[in-house]
């Protein structure tokens, strides 16, 4: 007795792409949409070899086949290992063993490296004169006064001295303070020290505008007087350098207020988006070792794309180094510090 369309089973199709379940009676020429070839995944991207490529994971798994077909439910044959000749006599060559060179501290000083503007760029302007400001009250009707009322940005000491101190660079710290074991140090910058005066006296690491009222807890303001935003990036490398992308998201930037600095093993981005009044700031702490004199930037209109000079031709595991990862670098540091203290001096000119 024949089975009724009804009760026909399903088959499970194994097609590249396709995944759908399907009656072999509703099977047709062109019922199946597949990938007839390989998935690749390589540096930052993901794609087919049958037709492209992306960045985005979620893109790849939405990606629709590119060949249409039958239905089929034979899983598709695994790729053939090729055989291993045997060889009886083998010379073997090492290459010289690589040093690694020395990591450079954490503390090593910023530099801002060379940065590029698309024209289209150029072309944006930003109008910062239509802001509303009498320069000495603010909105919510607290008063400014002139040589008292002082930057309550954390590590900046600047007083409001008139409109033109707006106009001026603050130099403030956005993390937060950490006092460990007789220790003291903003968690943004990580200069360590045992005396509290000279913690107090420590410079800002970060750059921004001077932030005269303190923002109440409904304002989402950072500790820059700006709203602080994320903005997503992406990064992949090849033999030379790492590149990083980070996007602007839509969002008009101000290259003018806007900074790359580097040093030997850390990465600092600062974007400001002045129509907005909002901030994007990201630091990282780099998995290797880059020289910042060859390093670049690029600017355009969507995004800022970030060109670091490997010091090492070795690959990178991952962009930066997680916080575990940062500690057992930073006790190494200290420990070196104390093995170099105590060292009594040998007399060598008898030898």
């Amino acid at each position: 007795m024949s089975s009724t369309g009804a009760d026909e089973p399903k088959l499970l199709c194994y097609n590249r792409g396709c995944g759908k379940e399907f009656k072999e009676s509703e099977n047709g020429f062109d019922a199946c949409r597949f990938h007839p070839g390989e998935p690749f995944f390589h540096d930052a991207y993901k794609g087919w070899t049958c037709c492209r490529k992306c960045i985005d994971f979620q893109e790849f798994l939405g990606m629709k086949g590119c060949a249409t077909g039958y239905h089929s439910n034979v899983k598709p044959p695994e790729p053939e290992k090729k055989a291993v000749e045997q060889v009886t006599e083998v010379i073997e060559v090492r290459k010289p063993k690589y040093v690694q060179k020395q990591r450079p501290s954490m503390e090593s000083p910023l530099t801002t490296i060379q940065i590029t503007l698309s024209e289209s760029l150029k072309k944006q302007t930003y109008d910062q004169n239509g802001k509303s400001d009498d320069g000495n009250s603010t909105d919510n009707g607290v008063e400014i006064k002139a040589g008292i009322t002082q930057c309550v940005n954390k590590g900046c000491k600047v007083k409001y001295e008139g409109p033109q101190t707006d106009s001026e660079t603050c130099k403030f710290h956005p993390g937060v303070p950490i006092f460990h074991e007789g220790s003291k140090y903003w968690s943004c910058c990580v200069k360590r020290t045992t005396d509290f005066d000279v913690f107090m006296k420590q410079e800002g690491c970060q750059t921004g505008s001077h932030l005269w009222v303190k923002p109440s807890d409904e304002d989402k303001a950072g500790d820059g007087g700006s709203k602080m935003i994320k903005c997503r990036y992406d990064w992949h490398q090849d033999g030379s350098h790492v590149h990083v992308v980070v996007y602007a998201g839509g969002k008009k930037f101000d290259p003018s207020k806007s900074h790359v600095k580097v040093n030997g093993v850390k990465l600092c981005v600062d974007l400001s988006f002045p129509e907005e009044n909002s901030l994007f700031q990201e630091n990282w702490i780099l998995a290797g070792i880059i020289n910042p004199e060859l390093s670049s930037a690029h600017m355009t209109p969507m995004k800022v794309e970030i060109k670091l000079k490997k010091a090492e031709p070795v690959h990178w595991a991952n962009l930066n180094v997680d916080e575990l990862v940062l500690q057992r670098i930073d006790k190494v540091e200290q420990e070196a510090e104390h093995k170099c203290v105590g060292v009594d001096p040998v007399d060598l000119s008898d030898l």
